[in-house]
Order: C-alpha cells, then sequence, then structure tokens
C-alpha cells in the first residue's frame, strides 16, 4: 500500500503497514527503490486527489499493478492509525533539552557530509529499507529528519510498516535546514 496523501493526512491517520510517498514528481523513484520490483500496489489518495498521475510515473519504471485506489481514510477508518509529525519549533525545544537524544539523519551521503546536526545518527534511507540501525535504542523515542522532510516522512512510514517501529517515532516537518539554524 503506497499512501500518496500530503504528509498531515497521512499523520492524521492512515492504514497500518502502507508506506508514505507523498504525491509530487519523485514517487516513481522512491516506489522503484524501495519496494520490491512490481509489486502489486494500491494507492491511498485524498478524494479529488489527481491518483492518476502516481500510477503514470509507476507504470513508467515497469509497475504496472496498481489494483486500485483507496480514497477518504481517516481514523473513523477501522485499523486506521496516526503519529506524530512535530513542528520545526517543537523539535528545536526537544534538541536543545536533550529530549530528543536519537536524531536519526536519513540524507544521502552527500548532503552528511555537507554539515549535519550534532548527535545525530546516519543512516541513509535506501539502507534504512534493509534494517534499522543497531545502536537505535527501541525503548527511546527517535526523531528523523531529513532535508526537507520528505524522506524522513517515507522512513517514518516503513519503520512502522516493516513492524520495527522504534517507540515514539516522529517525523520532523520542514526538514533538517531550517532546524539546524534554529538549534544553533
Amino acid at each position: 500500500v503506497v499512501d500518496i496523501r500530503p504528509r498531515d493526512a497521512f499523520a492524521a491517520a492512515h492504514l497500518p503497514g502502507s508506506l508514505h510517498l507523498e504525491l509530487g514528481e519523485q514517487v516513481g523513484v522512491w516506489t522503484g527503490w524501495l519496494t520490491p520490483f512490481n509489486s502489486p500496489i494500491v494507492l491511498v489518495a485524498e478524494p479529488g486527489q489527481d491518483a492518476d498521475e502516481a500510477r503514470t510515473q509507476l507504470t513508467r519504471i515497469g509497475y504496472d499493478r496498481v489494483l486500485g485506489v483507496v480514497r477518504d481514510v481517516t481514523l473513523a477508518t477501522p485499523g486506521a492509525v496516526s503519529f506524530d509529525a512535530v513542528s520545526m519549533a517543537h523539535f528545536v525545544e526537544a534538541y536543545r533539552s536533550g529530549v530528543a537524544a536519537q536524531v536519526l539523519d536519513v540524507r544521502s551521503p552527500g548532503e552528511w557530509a555537507d554539515g549535519h546536526l550534532e548527535r545525530s545518527q546516519h543512516c541513509y534511507l535506501p539502507d534504512l529499507a534493509q534494517a534499522v540501525p543497531a545502536n537505535l535504542r527501541k525503548d527511546q523515542p527517535v526523531w528523523i529528519i531529513c532535508g526537507s522532510g520528505y524522506r524522513s516522512e517515507f522512513q517514518r512510514s516503513a519503520l512502522g510498516s516493516a513492524g520495527s517501529l522504534l517507540s515514539g517515532a516522529s517525523n520532523m516537518l520542514g526538514g533538517l535546514w531550517g532546524a539546524s539554524n534554529a538549534a544553533h
């Protein structure tokens, strides 16, 4: 199940096991990179959202097994779950106070080398699709960040879908660069 809805809608309510890839020009690329080739896919979209764009992108990379589109997922949907998507201000406060003790940065190695938050751990997003880093403690919250919030949102959903959800995993809305500037 690939959920293409906006981040706030996904955080508010989503189907367990779904992967969140917000609809944009990269949804096909990330689906192809992070899911088994030509897996059967069910899309989750907002009412009125253009699911045909996602279907077109998936077809272009050889994923032609889109079985259908589910719309209007809310917490009233049987089995739906939610999670915290925290604001930049909330993250910065938690980071400064030490509450955000486990910060996982899922950006590319080049982005990491260009600059990162002190005390953060790095694991590139495609590597996390294979396994959660062993040094992350499952009994403590994990704050997942990237440059804009797009990749960390996907990773937050992937951790949950893999059954390896770390306790209290949160995605920071807006990405690392704004937080980095605010935290210093």
